[in-house]
């Protein structure tokens, strides 16, 4: 599972939001940022809790 700061999801949403604003339609946007995302993850920007178990 992939793992982001806080400013990578606030970067997220503001790009799904523009993608909306230009048109396209929410499905699409998510699809197409979270495409970004997985294309331009580098295990790297894991983060130290993100082989912990949530509670």
């Amino acid at each position: 599972m992939y793992s982001l700061t806080h400013k990578q999801q606030q970067e997220a949403v503001e790009r799904i939001q523009a993608l909306i604003g230009n048109g396209i339609s929410s499905r699409e946007a998510i699809d197409l940022v979270s495409s970004e995302l997985r294309a331009n993850y580098t295990p790297a920007q894991e983060s130290p809790h993100s082989g912990r178990a949530r509670r």
